[in-house]
């Protein structure tokens, strides 16, 4: 969802929301198969965009829970580094 630089790190951010946490929070649906995705689409990422190479990739989770009803206050949670690439990695 979300591309971040923030030097020396790349940080490819997945952002997850849920209205409640009754089924769950939110960053606990990311699972194996969604983290090779994401791992996949960050390979891609920096073949398409040498310029970044350099720098450390690093896979984070964003958790929003709650209403997403103007004046409403969401919960955040930002998990940096949440997991590392899984699959293969081949930039």
């Amino acid at each position: 969802d979300i591309v971040a630089r923030l030097d020396p790190v790349l940080a490819f951010v997945e952002v997850r929301t849920r209205v409640d946490a009754n089924h769950g929070e939110a960053w606990e649906t990311i699972r194996s198969k969604k983290q090779r995705k994401l791992t996949a689409l960050a390979a891609s990422f920096l073949k398409r965009h040498r310029q970044f190479a350099n720098l450390t990739p690093r896979f984070d989770v964003v958790s929003v829970e709650g209403s997403l009803a103007l004046f409403s206050r969401p919960k955040l949670q930002h998990f940096p580094d949440a997991f590392p690439a899984a699959g293969p990695w081949n930039p």
